[in-house]
């Protein structure tokens, strides 16, 4: 009747709840949750084109539905360095890993308090080619790629934030 793998699911549930597990991102507290209070979240613009693309990347995480009302804002400082990690005997990079290192900063918008600091960082590989165009749109994706999981990274820590302190707005 019951499978073995339904019954440990089920014991991993009842011992999980037990320890006070609730998901990140759940809409069962006062206020709408995490994802309310991330959906308050205004990010400030990034210069130059990686700038550009991780702000849209955390915009669409912060507040998929579209932005709330603003609480905070997000500054961020985002560094981006390029390091040849295989070397031909001509001495060209054949293999470059490309490093982004985001320096944020959540300022409440009501006193200009400080709320959150912090550091993430992403890198990506990619290979050059002989072909230029090939070689561009490899490091294109690379950008791209680890962008994505930088804005990811800075999400799971403002929610871990909102988790552990709440939101004095």
């Amino acid at each position: 009747m019951w499978s073995a793998r339904t019954l440990a699911a089920g014991l991993a549930l009842l011992v999980l709840s037990g320890c006070g597990f609730r998901p990140l991102y759940s809409e069962h507290t006062p206020g709408g949750g995490i994802a309310a209070e991330l959906a308050q979240v205004a990010v400030g613009r990034i210069p130059e084109r990686s700038g550009q693309l991780l702000r849209q990347f955390l915009n669409e995480r912060l507040a998929p539905d579209g932005p709330r009302k603003p609480a905070h804002n997000l500054l961020i400082r985002l560094d981006e360095t390029f390091v040849g990690t295989a070397i031909s005997k001509d001495a060209t990079a054949t293999r470059t890993n490309i490093s982004f290192t985001a320096s944020f900063r959540l300022v409440d918008r009501t006193d200009n308090e400080l709320r959150l600091e912090g550091r993430e960082r992403a890198v990506a590989s990619y290979d050059s080619m002989a072909s230029e165009y090939a070689t561009e749109v490899a490091r294109r994706d690379a950008r791209r790629r680890s962008i994505e999981v930088l804005s990811a990274r800075i999400v799971r820590r403002l929610a871990l934030h909102f988790r552990r302190n709440g939101s004095p707005s």
